[in-house]
């Protein structure tokens, strides 16, 4: 059939020419589906055929609105990242397919597929004539989960036509409507032949089952091939129930890691405010993080132990010359990922089957935390090394045997480090007064600020510090201050106040203390 086009080059292909054009590209691709009923092996028409690259790794969408798409050009796509519930770029080159990780049926996922191929074997002149026109180009078909309906064509833009037209060859592609035929009449005879009388209804909906098994598509798909081709009495069959062929969420978040396909290029020095933003998003790294095991040294997230990091004269921190020549076994591992500077909006999603190149130009490339092999492996060895703080570690359990008030389990820890006032003001910038009510008033508890001034001083981990907090009668929210107190308690493990008070400050967070360290000195 000779291909003929709208004046803006979409292909003019009415519903009784689907077929038609279903039986071109099985002719092209894979002539045999048109000679005997076979399933259509639609993966490896695409990939060995038609040289498309399918990825079935990713999520395009939060809320499952769009299942498929195909890129036409190189050009950046937005993906679903669900560790850090955000959508970021993905550098694809022309020819990609994406089918979105959630589909957990063959059947589905194949109509799918067989809709992406589509668009690239009708719809590409659409793309490359408007590429030509517009400053703006369209780069991919992103294809939604609802059905365009053919009611509304009255007011169809151009991509809606084209995803109706995919919509409605896909199905026939992988159920050639003659090859159906036979293979319907071949199942009536043997159930009737097999099964003597039979309820009709039950009857079909064992002829559905057995096609829908044979040509690898979902039930509907062929439920609604039987209607088309005659089977009108189809309609009553799976009539009350709903289309389970897509994982609900919450069925599989326990079960989701986060792309697979984003391998771009790795660092392990991240910048404070990078780390900080990470660690605020990802609740992997924040594990990571408040698992105390690892310390933020000269950009690096490197194991908390001394064969790795020691202590300048000035009281930082720097990393040993053994751990500078032996990053990979002692720091995190991170993956440069292009994060979108907009939000996008389910509504957009579902809307945008075009998805054009000036969604793609706004992104950040930014460093991300991911479990992997290398991470995995330093984390056990970080395990392995945790011995830190042991001794105090053992005689706080022990201490916690008695009940005591927020000033009695500080000023016991005070004890056990043989502070004196001069000390405590030194260590934590607070001042006299309050290391005095800590000393002598044991129903004492200052606020929230002037606690983590104090654990940060006491230089505890974030397990302590939660305890002291509850004491006091306080507890960290999810707030960007109470997340920045949680991530210098973690990550500068071992530093001083001033340390931590400068990473705050860079974090736009009100330092801690009531005393400046020039007031101090000069006291």
């Amino acid at each position: 059939m000779k291909q003929k086009y709208t004046s803006s080059f979409v292909p003019i292909i009415y519903k009784n020419h689907f077929d038609i054009v279903a039986s071109e590209f099985l002719k092209k691709y894979c002539p045999e589906a048109l000679e005997k009923p076979m399933p259509v092996p639609i993966l490896e028409i695409a990939e060995k055929k038609i040289q498309l690259n399918v990825i079935r790794t990713e999520r395009l969408s939060e809320n499952l609105d769009i299942i498929g798409a195909i890129t036409l050009c190189d050009g950046i796509i937005d993906i679903y990242d669900s560790v850090t519930k955000e959508y970021i770029g993905l550098e694809v080159q022309k020819g990609t397919v994406f089918i979105d990780s959630y589909i957990n049926h063959s059947g589905r996922e194949n109509n799918t597929l067989a809709h992406e191929c589509v668009h690239w074997y009708k719809h590409r002149p659409y793309f490359i004539h408007h590429s030509k026109k517009e400053d703006t180009l369209a780069i991919a078909f992103r294809c939604p989960i609802r059905r365009i309906e053919e009611d509304e064509s009255d007011s169809w833009s151009d991509a809606e036509w084209m995803e109706w037209q995919a919509g409605g060859i896909a199905p026939r592609i992988l159920m050639p409507k003659e090859m159906v035929k036979i293979k319907i009449k071949e199942l009536f005879i043997t159930y009737h032949s097999s099964s003597g009388e039979i309820n009709r209804i039950a009857l079909l909906r064992n002829v559905i089952d057995d096609l829908a098994k044979f040509f690898c598509v979902s039930k509907q798909s062929a439920k609604i091939r039987m209607i088309e081709l005659g089977y009108e009495e189809a309609i009553e069959v799976y009539s009350e129930e709903k289309d389970s062929q897509i994982q609900p969420l919450f069925k599989m978040d326990y079960n989701d890691f986060g792309n697979k396909s984003v391998n771009g290029h790795q660092t392990r020095q991240i910048n404070l405010n990078e780390a900080f933003e990470e660690y605020c998003k990802n609740e992997q790294f924040q594990e990571i993080v408040n698992s105390g095991r690892f310390t933020y040294v000269d950009g690096f997230f490197v194991i908390n132990d001394e064969k790795y990091i020691r202590q300048q004269k000035n009281g930082g921190f720097e990393l040993t010359e053994y751990a500078k020549n032996n990053l990979f076994d002692c720091t995190i591992n991170f993956t440069y990922k292009l994060r979108s500077n907009f939000e996008i909006h389910s509504s957009r999603v579902q809307m945008e089957i075009l998805y054009r190149m000036e969604y793609s130009t706004s992104y950040k490339k930014l460093p991300f935390y991911s479990s992997n092999i290398q991470n995995d492996a330093v984390f056990d060895k970080a395990e392995a090394l945790r011995n830190l703080r042991a001794e105090f570690d053992a005689q706080y359990e022990e201490s916690k045997k008695y009940r005591k008030t927020f000033s009695e389990r500080v000023y016991e820890i005070i004890q056990i480090k043989k502070w004196n006032s001069t000390i405590f003001k030194e260590k934590t910038l607070l001042d006299d007064m309050t290391f005095s009510r800590i000393k002598n008033k044991p129903d004492y508890t200052p606020n929230l600020k002037s606690v983590i001034a104090i654990c940060v001083g006491l230089d505890l981990d974030l397990t302590v510090t939660n305890e002291l907090l509850r004491l006091a009668g306080h507890s960290l929210t999810t707030s960007r201050e109470h997340k920045a107190y949680s991530y210098i308690i973690n990550a500068f493990c071992g530093c001083s106040i001033d340390e931590r008070n400068e990473a705050l400050e860079a974090l736009d967070v009100e330092p801690l203390g009531t005393k400046s360290r020039e007031t101090i000195k000069n006291k």
